[in-house]
């Protein structure tokens, strides 16, 4: 019943989000405008930052998110490169990212300055720098 309940809560707040999106579509509303303009937490990074900072703000949040998976994914082809101990931090970050990745639908994890950043930040950083220095960008080694 609290499940029916919050989810019912959570999609009347995503509809006032979306209507107040098409009021505000390139700038957004500014921080905390979910609870400010609409009364209640947005539970969806994307819309979070839709309503926040409109479309470009919106844009480099899903771009960053989709560049960290296309990163993950160049690792993962070349796994046979990295060593052991890599292998394992890979296979870890793999793990945090798909879990942040799904919790944006239910959450609004990274679309504001949260504590999912002190997670988000060294996963993108880690990820920049394995690849780089496992996929021939990085030849000082």
């Amino acid at each position: 019943v609290v499940t029916i309940i919050f989810l019912w809560l959570t999609t009347i707040i995503w509809k006032r989000g979306i209507d107040q999106f098409k009021e505000t579509p390139l700038m957004g509303l500014g921080f905390n405008a979910d609870r400010l303009a609409l009364g209640g937490h947005m539970h969806n990074s994307y819309l979070h930052a839709l309503v926040q900072t409109g479309v470009l703000g919106t844009i480099p949040f899903v771009v960053a998110l989709l560049y960290a998976w296309a990163l993950l994914w160049r690792l993962s082809l070349n796994l046979d490169r990295i060593p052991l101990a890599q292998k394992h931090l890979v296979i870890q970050v793999a793990g945090i990212l798909a879990f942040l990745s799904f919790r944006t639908i239910f959450e609004s994890t990274g679309a504001f300055f949260g504590v999912d950043w002190l997670f988000l930040a060294p996963v993108f950083l880690y990820l920049q720098v394995v690849s780089r220095s496992y996929n021939g960008q990085d030849e000082t080694r």
